[in-house]
């Protein structure tokens, strides 16, 4: 099975912790047995499953075992429901939205996980069963996870599974709860009001506010048009949101202080005066890179105040979550390699920003990487072709030994330093590298990068190892049904490419030409 890292998920088929019984042990018994305190991998091999639907893990099929597998290795949270009795699966990062039902709701059905809001989400889990994908974005629900009924509101999609006769087995759940963000908006909601209701008294909540707080006036031409706006009071928050020095902005404009901001920041506020109503924004100011949520509102004649906080990452996350959850849905039509391979990269490209993604075949002997096509942004030259890991530096060992390669600048990564430049030809200042693993072999690459410096967060290599094994899986049933399962499981266009490109020929790392055609 695919193992993108070592010590990630186990491979369900080789485990055989999974197939311990006990003779006269029940689901109630063997729950006792299992302690709270284990990570869910761990707990997915101590589980008897001889006593549920599922049975013995020896006999589940490859697309169960798929299944578990990539939601294991997962950062997101993720759960599994399989079978006609909708037996209960999850990860780790789902587990703190069970509350005090966890450990218990391991193993059991769908229905008796979340018996108090199965009405709502039944008719959604028959859906899917029947073949459809549904998605939903702040989903309020009453829960009692913790002993007590609790607003909570969720961004998920439900996505059929299908078994090896191409029926629909089971359902993936990727969630995320927004509790949270919708409390906080509403929070955020309730201060404007309260601000609007109680103005004599907006200096206290000036000083006392983390939010940012800016009192502007509009800046006009000659013929009385808006042409930009004057900062009149900032609080201290505002300073430390933007990151500018205290001090410097009170009696600048907006284009004095930000130099090429974009004309959004302008023009919607030219007609605040005439608004009825508050101008609500999320919005990125892109000479800082951040992005901001806030409320502006008339403050008499030309001046206006607006309540604003930086919520960078929060839109990269969500954007990463809409990103996941639309690969989902992408790999449930696309039925070829190059048409899976194409979809995963411009999706990672798009959430993340980057100048160049794609997948590669592997020889791990040859030390070489074969690329049929990938995703660019448009100025990056695409590495289709055949090319050797060592012209580009010795990180090669790191991923036949099944490490991700994480680099943030090339110029001065130890093992990339004495090859920049024809990496920065390659568009790779910055890249990260994702080996895909099979029965210990190094056979497939994935690769992300980018032209400049840059500092990969821990959310963004979650979500690139999320991509990684469920890309690879579908390039596999792809590659299977589309040579008879004869292929390997990445799709084996290995094959494909010898036929095409003779082992002694191999793509200059310099070329500017584009495979299929170009994009």
């Amino acid at each position: 099975m695919i193992n993108p890292e070592p010590g990630g998920a186990m491979n369900v088929a080789a485990s055989s912790g999974l197939n311990k019984k006990r003779a006269g042990s029940g689901v109630t018994e063997q729950r006792d047995r299992v302690t709270d305190g284990m990570g869910m991998v761990d707990r997915l091999h101590a589980y008897d499953w001889s006593a549920t639907p599922l049975g013995d893990p020896t006999h589940w099929p490859q697309s169960l075992r798929t299944a578990v597998q990539i939601m294991m290795a997962s950062g997101h949270a993720m759960c599994l429901a399989w079978g006609s009795e909708r037996t209960f699966l999850y990860n780790d990062a789902y587990v703190p939205m069970l509350g005090a039902r966890h450990p218990q709701a391991f193993g059991v059905s769908f229905e008796e996980a979340w018996p108090d809001i199965w009405a709502e989400i039944a008719p959604l889990v028959d859906k899917t069963f029947a073949g459809e994908t549904s998605t939903f974005e702040n989903m309020p629900l009453t829960m009692e996870r913790n002993g007590y009924p609790e607003e909570t509101w969720w961004t998920f999609s439900y996505s059929p599974v299908v078994d090896e006769s191409g029926s629909v087995a089971g359902l993936l759940n990727v969630t995320v709860e927004t509790t949270g963000r919708v409390l906080a908006e509403q929070g955020r909601d309730e201060a404007v009001e309260r601000l609007r209701r109680n103005e004599a008294k907006w200096r206290g909540i000036f000083h006392t506010l983390r939010e940012g707080f800016i009192l502007g006036e509009l800046v006009r031409d000659e013929t009385g048009r808006v042409i930009d706006w004057r900062y009149e009071e900032v609080n201290d928050a505002w300073y430390d949101l933007v990151g500018i020095e205290r001090g410097c902005a009170i009696g600048r404009t907006i284009r004095e202080v930000f130099p090429g901001i974009e004309d959004e920041w302008v023009m919607e506020f030219a007609g605040i005066a005439e608004a009825d109503e508050p101008i609500r924004f999320t919005r990125q100011v892109g000479t800082l890179g951040r992005w901001y949520d806030g409320v502006a509102q008339h403050a008499g004649n030309d001046h206006f105040t607006v309540i604003f906080t930086e919520v960078t990452e929060r839109v990269l996350r969500e954007k990463r979550q809409r990103a996941l959850i639309a690969l989902g849905d992408r790999l449930q039509l696309e039925t070829s390699v190059r048409s899976i391979t194409l979809a995963a990269s411009a999706i990672i490209g798009d959430a993340l920003g980057l100048q160049l993604v794609g997948y590669g075949d592997v020889d791990a002997g040859a030390e070489t990487i074969t690329v049929e096509e990938d995703w660019t942004s448009g100025a990056a030259q695409t590495l289709a072709g055949t090319l050797r890991f060592r012209d580009f530096g010795s990180y090669i060992d790191d991923l036949k030994a099944g490490r991700t390669v994480i680099v943030r600048d090339c110029r001065t990564d130890p093992r990339t330093c004495d090859h920049a430049e024809a990496l920065e030809a390659r568009s790779a200042r910055a890249f990260v590298n994702a080996p895909v693993i099979e029965r210990g072999e190094f056979v497939a690459l994935l690769y992300v990068s980018s032209d400049r410096p840059r500092d990969w967060s821990a959310d963004e290599l979650a979500f690139i190892r999320d991509i990684a094994p469920r890309a690879a899986g579908s390039r596999a049933v792809a590659g299977r049904s589309a040579g008879g399962g004869a292929e390997r499981r990445t799709g084996a266009p290995h094959q494909e490419h010898a036929q095409r490109r003779p082992g002694d020929r191999h793509a200059d790392p310099r070329r500017q030409g584009r495979s299929g055609g170009g994009r």
